[in-house]
């Protein structure tokens, strides 16, 4: 989850272990500190809503060096556009 403001919906970004590469995905340095079964990236620029009561279960947490990271390159999204 990226955020909750509190509403009935939070944003995501996906997480897979697929090693392709792009200019907004975000290898994941402490993956298995995150709790992450595999070397995972998170890809950025694959944002969505979803309701909370579908989210099932948290699969992970990010660590404050690896959401600093993925916070650097959301900031290189919005930028772009």
């Amino acid at each position: 989850m990226l955020l909750d403001t509190g509403d009935a919906d939070i944003v995501v970004a996906r997480v897979t272990s697929q090693a392709d590469r792009g200019p907004f995905d975000v290898e994941l340095v402490e993956w298995h500190q995150a709790g992450l079964l595999f070397p995972s990236i998170v890809r950025v620029h694959k944002l969505g809503t979803l309701e909370k009561r579908l989210a099932e279960r948290r699969l992970g947490a990010l660590t404050a060096n690896d959401w600093k990271r993925v916070r650097a390159v959301i900031r290189q999204l919005w930028t772009s556009i």
